[in-house]
């Protein structure tokens, strides 16, 4: 949990907490909330073998885990604001073990799991109309008290990324592996189908963000602007719920071939391909540094261009040194890829700079409205181009003067009525005054976006290490191992729109595309080693003793480590 604060002075909020500890001076350095935060957490787990015969046995599992948590995950001045964390996961495993004969073997295994996660505020069921505020926001799911900021106060409501659903997610997966042993090879061969199904809807801002200047102009009642989900009637295209599908198909071969009885290599080949994700009404947006904004289904097939080239080989060694078993060399190598999720595409939450939350709220739809000096600069009219797309549900800022506040229950409402209308991207120019527009209005400022790079390429991580083991007696022995690893086109995201130094600090599209203020990049910016020496001493059962000593000296280099 997080101790809420005042910004104003950087203490504690009220009497919601309490120091537990102090330094020499009595400032407070730990402090417990007590708001109810609990956490509860029920799973069930059952499994079941059946051996049929000397040729088939058959195996099942069924695992069920219930959390449930109300806490804080950000400061609240009030318990009504505790973030309510609901998930479910449940997952079936079969497992069909066939033996036709001593040399061959066949392997099934056939799984699904299902997950649903909601984070919702605690006051959810409380209509915004309860609190005195009649905001003109509908929707059932998204109630709760608005977000509101009064100058350096605390923001009072909860945390403005939720409510946040998930699923229910499903995922299909179906191995079949094939053993065959001649002579001295040990072969293995097979396949893996998956189908991830993904739901998933952040209705970041949807309550509303209303911000007050000062305390004077909350008593006043005058707000000076507001943050807003963009939403419609239309439950398609009017919500942030995306429906996401990708396939995944592997294949894969190995031998463990015993060269000599002392020497056994181990080779092995896997292929791997993951559709681009799909979404069931195309509404995945995407930035196009040719196009500009381009929707999947108009402009692009799909999000980034499929990657058929995930080869992954693997080799490794096993040499008996001496013979005896006492001395043992071992080396080894292969390249792992990492498929992302897909709430990858959809929920980048924190982003520092601007809040790009996904594909899914590009604003493929919105007006594009521009000032160009040789047209707007002239007649004062600026020029409006209709969307491309057909995403409307994106963040609005709006302006206080669009505002009534507290609305009436009646309408009119705090936010206008229909705000879609209003999802627009410009240059934030203001027009001149001409014959032609003698009252100009500055137009709309830069949409920002989040974009993902259609030439993405999937993860990689090389692997290998070079190790020897030794046995100075059955109770002895001694293990140091050279380990190392190097990942390539790491997924990381940068601003594409950043200003250029070399051009007067302008920004990069600010010529192309003046609408369009930060348009960060999910693409393959990072790459990461690590070289380590691990020893292990391990003494067994000496005079009823047993002892494990390991030392690691090692060192790592990145772009950008995770906390």
């Amino acid at each position: 949990t997080t101790a809420p604060y005042t910004p104003c002075t950087g203490a504690l909020f009220g009497s919601n907490h309490q120091a537990t500890a102090t330094t020499a001076n009595g400032e407070g350095t730990l402090e417990n909330p007590t708001y109810p935060n609990t956490s509860l957490s029920r799973n069930v787990l059952g499994k079941i073998d059946y051996h049929i015969n000397d040729h088939f046995a058959l195996s099942g599992s069924y695992f069920f885990g219930n959390d449930a948590l109300i806490g804080e995950d950000t400061p609240y001045t009030n318990a009504a604001f505790l973030t309510d964390v609901h998930s479910r996961a449940q997952m079936v495993a079969t497992h069909l073990a066939w033996t036709p004969s001593s040399v061959w073997a066949n392997e099934v295994r056939f799984g699904v799991t299902r997950y649903t996660l909601s984070i919702t505020p605690a006051d959810a069921n409380v209509p915004a109309s309860s609190y005195g505020l009649y905001t003109g926001v509908t929707n059932p799911i998204i109630g709760g008290l608005p977000d509101i900021g009064i100058g350096a106060f605390t923001t009072a409501g909860n945390f403005f990324s939720f409510p946040k659903f998930v699923g229910p997610d499903n995922t299909y997966s179906l191995v079949d592996q094939v053993s065959y042993f001649f002579g001295k090879h040990a072969l293995k061969f097979g396949g893996e189908l998956r189908d991830m199904d993904v739901t998933q809807a952040t209705w970041r801002r949807a309550r509303g963000l209303i911000n007050f200047g000062s305390l004077e102009d909350f008593l006043l009642g005058e707000p000076g602007s507001a943050k807003l989900l963009a939403t419609g009637s239309d439950p398609v295209t009017g919500s942030p719920e995306r429906h996401m599908r990708q396939w995944g198909y592997a294949g894969f071969i190995q031998d463990d071939w015993r060269i000599k009885p002392r020497v056994t290599l181990n080779l092995g080949l896997r292929y791997e391909y993951a559709t681009p994700p799909t979404e069931a009404h195309n509404l995945l947006g995407n930035f196009d540094p040719t196009l500009g904004l381009v929707q999947v289904g108009n402009q692009i097939p799909s999000i980034y261009k499929g990657d058929h080239t995930n080869f992954a080989p693997r080799l490794g060694l096993a040499w008996d040194i001496t013979g005896h078993g006492t001395t043992i060399l071992r080396a080894g190598g292969g390249i792992a890829y990492d498929l992302i999720t897909m709430n990858t595409f959809l929920s980048q939450q924190n982003t520092n700079n601007a809040p790009t939350l996904g594909l899914g709220v590009i604003p493929t739809g919105a007006a594009i409205v521009t000032c160009p000096a040789a047209t707007c600069g002239v007649t004062g009219v600026p020029t409006v181009v209709p969307g491309s797309g057909t995403i409307l549900t994106t963040g609005l800022n709006l302006p206080g003067s669009s505002l009534n506040w507290p609305g009436t229950s009646g309408g009119p409402f705090i936010f206008p009525s229909n705000v879609s209308s209003a999802v627009e991207c410009g240059d934030g120019v203001t027009p001149p005054v001409t014959a032609a527009n003698p009252n100009p209005v500055k137009d709309p400022g830069p949409c920002s976006i989040l974009g993902f790079a259609r030439n993405y390429r999937t993860p990689w991580v090389g692997i290998w290490n070079l190790g020897i083991q030794h046995a100075f007696s059955n109770q002895l022995s001694v293990d140091v191992a050279y380990v190392a690893d190097h990942g390539g086109k790491l997924l990381g995201i940068r601003d594409l729109n950043q200003p250029d130094p070399s051009n007067g600090f302008a920004q990069a599209y600010a010529t192309k595309f003046p609408y369009l203020g930060v348009i960060n990049q999910l693409s393959n910016l990072y790459r990461s080693n690590y070289d380590g020496l691990q020893t292990t001493l391990t003494v067994r059962n000496y005079h009823g003793l047993g002892v494990l000593v390991g030392y690691t000296y090692s060192h790592a280099l990145d772009n950008r480590s995770e906390e």
